[in-house]
Order: structure tokens, then C-alpha cells, then sequence
């Protein structure tokens, strides 16, 4: 056999690595949740070292998304050179996974975009630059001083504005979001000096943060700064729907702000602070242990619950218990209600060093978190692994009560972070980060151009894929069949505990009815209808029979059912529920309404009543359930109507009272009665006449 070649070594490896990475990925926590599947990825980049930053998507599903790039890197069909070192790009992709638009922000080595924020049909931009920043056809310069950067664009990447609200010694912008009003609300360090407003702010340590918040101008409306010592380089912030903002970080020893001096009960704590819209601080709250602990990632749900994630060493206390880590840094997850008390934690982490990076929050409570560990991590019960001891990237899901559902975690051969996570419109969820080398997902495994390049993929519950949702009531016609649909796609179908095994179920009754469903997931669903007969009635009275002039019948209907609306039609064309100017002769009616049903009646008028001659009749005839029985008698009398079988004998006695002449109608039900051949019967003192009746069950 003849050896390899070192041209083959790269092929083989690629081949052994795509091998290995289809066949280790998805493995769930001891529960029955479904973990979701991976819809697409992109994989963004060139040549040189490229990293993911912000996200945010709008409400038709399209995602904007930026990051840092070098040389020459690729956007789909749209490639980006960078100016000098590393330039910056904004991408949109739309909800498919296709990018659909790539706009370049070129300028010198020390400008970052930090924040992307959508809202209506805009888009914000919000960054640092030193020097020079050039977003075509727009150019800013800051004489050599840092500043903080907003742009708007609109929903084609094409820029509306570019302003400057912001400058000083040293600006490092480290968070950045909006709220409904377009307002963005910005967060960093600065050292020695800021200026905002043509005022000066000095620092007290040697890095103050700081918080403003810019209108949809881009003006600054109001600016916090306060004092930490050796603060951390992340500053998380975010914005509740009711305009509030969260902000936390990490301080040691001790926290200083306007009216607030905490200390730390380690070397390093963490702080959470909310405001108001104004800028007024409404609590601060403080989250520490013996050593070093982080501020993570921070997320608020549509009712101002704040989960915050962090991570500590050695050992931290929450809600009056100890926590001890596995190793050098475990993770923590915790649920604050608006007032910062804390109501539930978790727990996490290994030997080495765990992150979090992201929170999000679907439209049911549940949450979703993207982080980064190394070798092993223990969640709850289960062990997960990383690659060859390299970083690899976490992705779980927990429940509102913060029990762990399900986790993934995408590996390859050298360092893979994940950065950014959200939730779309849909409860999709989409994640951004950044791989070396190689990188392992739910589909083929992809391979960097680069040094290091970007990723950014979309996953779905897969629950949601096949629709299911019966409507919460039907209406059933009288007499009249329906077949039930609960949809096409799933594996088991069980209506009425075992009364049905397939996509179809025939119904002819009311009542309530209930399906269970299995799909290809092994997602499991219920659901149920409430079926209402619908019955109509039509009631009528008969006036001017005798017709001794001739055209001055009438006929006066009333109908009556579940529906609001009925339609009518006479055999004589008209379409109102009543008719005048009748001349003698037999009218038939036809009903229906706004659920399909219908119902028909014959009315005679002025027939044989004026000469003394009884009439009976029935419709419809044959009947299922029920028929309405018409006769008329030409004066006021005795009558007794009666029901015979085919031998003659009595079976039941329907009328038997003294009525007005004229003409009349009941509805008369079978009841328990077998489908035959029967004889309707009416007496009076000294006549009797009979028709005969059918009743069947189809």
C-alpha cells in the first residue's frame, strides 16, 4: 500500500473531523423536552480575524448583525476589503438565512460598533471610533480623542444620519440598547475625562463608568457616572418595556455613585442597579462571595422580571445559601422580581473556567442561554464535554422555574465562542459567535477561511413545525354529518381515547371531542373542540286564507337558531322573511345561515280551508329525527291527532285539545322510535283523515 502524501494529510483530517462531528452533537438533560433543530447557519468572514459583536432582529423576522473584520471577507454574495487594519460591517440577513445587504464602517484601528438596535423601519448604529470614522457618504472626526458614535439607517443598510453626542480621554462603549421610543441607552468606562453636552465630567478613579441615554436623535438626554475600583471590561444593560433600565457590572473592594457606597464582601462583587427613564436610581443590589465573582449577561421579560447571570470562584451566597464552584470559575442564573429580590437560582459549572454570554427569553418564560466552557461542565445530572479540551460553545434551555430542559453544545478543534443570542418573533431562536479552525452544529460542519471566523445560525422548537390548533368550537347541521381534520404530519393520531386512529374523524353528534398527536420529534399534543348544533326553526302564521277578494294573503315567518344572520328564499324569488299579497296556492321556503345550515318549509294558503275539508301533512318526509306536522280545520273544534303503525295499532297520542280554525304547525321528534313505515292520523267529530310517514336513520 502506498503512503500518503502530505497533500493528502489536510483532506484526511477534514474528512475524519466531519465524521466525528456528525455523529456527537445534541444530547439532552433527563426531562422530555424536545431540543430544538438547527433551521441554517452562516458562516461570514475572509482571510483575516473576524469577530461577531451585536444583534438585533424587527418584526418581520430579518436579522441585523455586526462585527470586526480584516483584509478581505465574505458576505454571501457581497465581499468587504478592510482600510488599514480592522474595519466593521453591519449584515442583514433576512428570515430564511440569506444575507440580503452588507454595509461597510471603515476607519482607524481603535473604532469598535458595540450596539445594534431596531425599531420600526429604523436601524441604529452604535459604536466608538478614534481619528476618523467614514460611514458612506457620511465621515466623522474625533482629533484624536475617543468618541461614541450613533448612526441610523433605514431597513436597507442605506445611512439616514451620523452624529457625535459623545467624546473624551479613553471612551471604552460596552453596551448599548433602545427602547420603543427609539431612545438608545449606552454604557462604558472612560478615563480621566468625558465631555457631553459642551460640559466636562472628570473621573474619580482611574476608570469611571458611566450610563446616557441618547433620544432618537442621537442627542444626549442625560448621563450616570459613578466610581468603581479596577472595574471589569463588560458593562451589561438592558430596557424594559416599561422604559426602565438595568445596568451591572463587577467592582472591587468598593462602589461609589451619587447616593450609594457599597463594598464587597470578596476582592471583587458584583453590582445590578435599575433607573427610571429619567435617569433616577430606583435600587441597587449587590451579588458576592469570598473571591472573584462577574457580571455575565441580563435579560427582563414583558413583566419586569430581571434574570442575571454571573460567575464566581471559590464560593458565592445567594438567597442565604452557599454555592461552591466545581473548579476556577462556575456560572450562576438567577430570576429577580422588579423589585431585585431574588426568587430562584442555578447552578453550574466545572473545572476550569465556564461563561455566559447572552440570555433570552421566548414568548412562554422559558429561557435560553449561549455561553463558552472547557473540558467538562456538570449541569444537574449530566456531564458534558468539551472537544479535545478546547473552548466550546454552550447552548441551553430552562423553563420560567429555571429548570434545565435541554443543552447543546457545537465543538471543533480549536477555540469556538458564542457571543449572541436572541429570540425572534416567532420564538426562534438565533445565535452569533465566532470559531477557529473548524466548527460542529446540528448540519455539516463548517471550516473557518481564516484565522478565526463568524457564525450565526437559527434554531426552532421543533414542536412548532407541523402546525396544530383545532378551532375552540365547530357547528354540527342538524341532521347532517362533519369530519374533524387535526391536521396532515404526525406519526399518531388517538381522538376520544382510542375512538379514532388517523388524521380524520367523523362526527354527527354535539359534544365535546379531544385529540392527542405524535409527531416525528416525538412531540406530543393535545387539543380539543366543542361541536354545537345548530337547529333552525321556522315559525310562521298565515293570514287572509279564506281570500274572499282574491291577492290579499299574507305569510309572517319568525326563524330561529345559534346563528345571528339568515338568509331567505321563496319559490317566488323574494328574499324577505315575510310575503304579502298572496293569492291562494302552496309557498315553500328555504332558510340558511351563517354556518352553512339550512332549513325548508311549504305553507299553503287559502287551500280547501274555506270549504270545511281537513288537511294534514308532514315535511320533511322521509325525517331522520325530526318533522313538523302541518293541518288546518275549518272551525273551532275537538281534534285529536294520533300515530299508528302498519297493523293500525295506537302507538301514541301526539294532539289531543280543542284549537282555532285555520292553520298549524308543530315539530314533533321521533324520540326513541325504530326507523318505519308509520300512519299520522287526525280525528275530528266526524271526519278523519291519514298519511303515512316515514322515519329512517340515514
Amino acid at each position: 500500500m502506498k503512503g500518503l502524501s502530505s497533500s493528502h494529510i489536510p483532506v484526511m483530517i477534514k474528512l475524519l473531523r466531519i465524521f466525528w462531528f456528525t455523529a456527537n452533537i445534541g444530547i439532552c438533560c433527563s426531562t422530555a423536552a424536545q431540543p430544538y433543530i438547527q433551521e441554517w447557519i452562516l458562516q461570514l468572514g475572509g482571510e483575516g480575524w473576524d469577530l461577531s459583536g451585536a444583534m438585533d432582529n424587527d418584526t418581520s423576522g430579518n436579522i441585523y448583525m455586526g462585527g470586526v473584520f480584516s483584509g478581505t471577507a465574505t458576505f454571501g454574495d457581497h465581499t468587504l476589503i478592510s482600510n488599514d487594519g480592522q474595519d466593521h460591517f453591519i449584515c442583514k440577513i433576512n428570515e430564511a438565512g440569506s444575507i440580503v445587504g452588507v454595509r461597510q464602517v471603515s476607519g482607524g484601528i481603535y473604532n469598535t460598533l458595540n450596539g445594534i438596535h431596531c425599531t420600526g423601519n429604523r436601524v441604529y448604529l452604535t459604536g466608538t471610533f478614534r481619528d476618523s470614522l467614514l460611514l458612506h457618504p457620511f465621515c466623522s472626526e474625533s482629533q484624536k480623542r475617543t468618541s461614541i458614535y450613533v448612526a441610523m439607517l433605514d431597513p436597507d443598510l442605506e445611512p439616514v444620519w451620523l452624529t457625535v453626542p459623545v467624546s473624551g480621554d479613553k471612551i471604552n462603549l460596552l453596551s448599548c440598547k433602545g427602547d420603543r421610543e427609539e431612545n438608545c441607552y449606552v454604557s462604558g468606562y472612560f478615563k480621566k475625562w468625558i465631555s457631553v453636552k459642551d460640559s466636562i465630567v472628570h473621573s474619580v478613579n482611574r476608570k469611571d463608568q458611566f450610563v446616557l441615554k441618547l433620544n432618537s436623535e442621537g442627542d444626549v438626554d442625560w448621563i450616570r457616572t459613578w466610581c468603581v475600583k479596577n472595574p471589569d471590561d463588560r458593562l451589561f444593560l438592558q430596557v424594559s418595556t416599561g422604559k426602565e433600565l438595568i445596568v451591572a457590572g463587577t467592582y472591587e473592594t468598593k462602589f461609589e455613585a451619587k447616593d450609594t457606597t457599597i463594598f464587597s464582601s470578596g476582592r471583587k462583587d458584583i453590582f445590578i442597579r435599575k433607573f427610571d427613564s429619567t435617569g433616577n436610581e430606583l435600587w441597587i443590589k449587590r451579588i458576592g462571595g469570598d473571591f472573584d465573582d462577574k457580571a455575565r449577561a441580563i435579560a427582563i421579560d414583558t413583566a419586569g422580571y430581571v434574570y442575571f447571570s454571573g460567575s464566581f470562584n471559590h464560593s458565592i451566597i445567594l438567597q442565604d445559601t452557599v454555592y461552591v464552584s466545581h473548579g476556577e470559575q462556575d456560572l450562576f442564573l438567577v430570576k429577580m422580581n422588579p423589585s431585585g429580590d431574588i426568587i430562584w437560582t442555578k447552578h453550574w459549572g466545572g473545572k476550569q473556567s465556564d461563561e455566559i454570554n447572552g440570555i433570552s427569553i421566548d414568548s412562554s418564560g422559558n429561557l435560553f442561554t449561549l455561553g463558552s466552557f472547557r473540558g467538562t461542565t456538570i449541569m444537574d445530572q449530566d456531564t458534558i464535554s468539551s472537544f479535545d479540551r478546547q473552548s466550546d460553545i454552550l447552548f441551553l434551555k430552562f423553563d420560567r422555574t429555571g429548570e434545565c430542559l435541554w443543552w447543546k453544545n457545537f465543538f471543533g478543534t480549536s477555540e469556538d465562542l458564542g457571543h449572541t443570542i436572541l429570540t425572534d418573533y416567532s420564538d426562534k431562536i438565533c445565535l452569533m459567535g465566532s470559531f477557529t479552525d473548524d466548527l460542529a452544529t446540528d448540519q455539516e460542519p463548517i471550516f473557518s477561511r481564516g484565522i478565526k471566523d463568524i457564525f450565526i445560525t437559527m434554531f426552532i422548537d421543533p414542536c412548532t413545525i407541523i402546525p396544530f390548533n383545532l378551532p375552540d368550537t365547530r357547528v354540527l347541521c342538524e341532521n347532517s354529518y362533519d369530519t374533524l381534520d387535526a391536521g396532515a404530519g404526525f406519526m399518531e393520531y388517538n381522538w376520544n381515547n382510542g375512538a379514532g386512529d388517523n388524521q380524520y374523524f367523523e362526527i354527527s353528534e354535539p359534544g365535546d371531542y379531544f385529540i392527542k398527536v405524535t409527531d416525528q420529534f416525538g412531540c406530543k399534543k393535545s387539543d380539543s373542540i366543542h361541536i354545537l348544533l345548530d337547529s333552525i326553526r321556522i315559525a310562521f302564521q298565515v293570514t287572509d286564507e279564506f281570500l274572499p277578494d282574491g291577492k290579499n294573503g299574507s305569510i309572517h315567518t319568525s326563524v330561529s337558531g345559534i346563528s345571528d344572520h339568515f338568509s331567505y328564499l321563496w319559490n317566488t324569488g323574494d328574499t324577505t322573511p315575510s310575503l304579502a299579497n298572496l293569492v291562494q296556492g302552496n309557498y315553500s321556503l328555504f332558510v340558511s345561515d351563517s354556518f352553512g345550515c339550512s332549513s325548508f318549509v311549504e305553507i299553503p294558503v287559502g287551500l280547501d280551508v274555506s270549504s270545511g275539508i281537513l288537511s294534514l301533512s308532514n315535511f320533511p318526509n322521509p325525517f331522520i329525527e325530526t318533522t313538523n306536522i302541518l293541518y288546518s280545520i275549518p272551525d273551532d273544534m275537538w281534534i285529536d291527532i294520533s300515530l299508528f303503525d302498519m297493523n293500525g295499532k295506537k302507538l301514541l297520542t301526539i294532539v289531543n285539545s280543542e284549537e282555532k280554525s285555520g292553520i298549524h304547525q308543530m315539530e314533533w321528534n321521533r324520540k326513541d322510535l325504530p326507523s318505519g313505515v308509520y300512519y299520522l292520523q287526525i280525528r275530528v267529530t266526524d271526519s278523519v283523515l291519514s298519511r303515512k310517514i316515514v322515519i329512517t336513520d340515514q
